[in-house]
């Protein structure tokens, strides 16, 4: 299994997941957003067998820092993760290059924005 995740600066997103309204359920809130975002990241998955696309998944894991969404897609071949070839680019067994496509970062971007947005 590999694991996706994002860079980028969401101080306020944590802060506020951190000092959340004790009415609030978290769980549900990420779960909704785990969901939008596996249904994303298969949208913007490039299709050639669909098996890519249909191949993420997400786990929330509570920790002593907090919360989080681990996306992840299960596919490989011949022990590669097939979104890392398609997300960074590979050589293909000719010894062509295939150039990446970071679909990954602009979904993990939106989906980052929306959350903090809805508090």
């Amino acid at each position: 299994m590999i694991r996706i995740s994002s860079r980028g600066n969401y101080r306020k997103t944590i802060n506020y997941l951190k000092h959340i309204d004790s009415n609030v359920d978290i769980s549900s809130v990420l779960d909704k957003y785990g969901k939008m975002g596996v249904e994303r990241l298969s949208e913007a998955t490039p299709v050639e067998s669909g098996i890519t696309r249909d191949s993420w998944g997400y786990d929330i894991v509570k920790n002593k820092q907090g919360y989080k969404i681990n996306f992840y897609n299960t596919n490989q071949h011949l022990g590669y993760h097939i979104v890392v070839l398609l997300r960074y680019g590979h050589v293909t067994v000719d010894g062509r290059w295939i150039n990446g496509n970071d679909f990954v970062e602009p979904v993990m971007q939106q989906l980052c924005e929306e959350l903090q947005a809805e508090f």
